[in-house]
């Protein structure tokens, strides 16, 4: 089992240009870029998988968010074989290689 984490706090919420993001919107693969490279296990295909994440659109507005309301609180993580078809390409193209305990941001187009 490989466990992985994306995280980005509140205040750098607000700092974010997520317009910036815009000009990948025409992109056919994701995009990513490590925050902190990991000192575990590398995700690779067919591994299982957990991370915690936070999802936003260009707008900079929190779609979907797998990180606890209070701090404290710890989330559960959101587990599945990496390469299972019912989760979408680009976030298992981005997972693939990250190593655990890292973070990484990971922009998926919309095709």
């Amino acid at each position: 089992s490989t466990e992985n984490s994306t995280t980005e706090s509140s205040s750098e919420d607000k700092k974010q240009n997520f317009t910036e993001y815009d000009k990948y919107k025409d992109q056919k693969l994701a995009l990513f870029g490590e925050m902190k490279t990991g000192s575990g296990a590398e995700a690779k295909v067919n591994d299982k998988v957990g991370i915690y994440y936070k999802g936003y659109l260009t707008d900079g507005q929190v779609f979907d968010n797998q990180w606890p309301a209070k701090p404290g609180d710890k989330p559960k993580a959101f587990e599945f074989v990496l390469g299972s078809k019912n989760i979408i390409p680009g976030l298992q193209q981005g997972l693939v290689g990250m190593k655990v305990g890292g973070t990484r941001r990971i922009i998926v187009p919309p095709s």
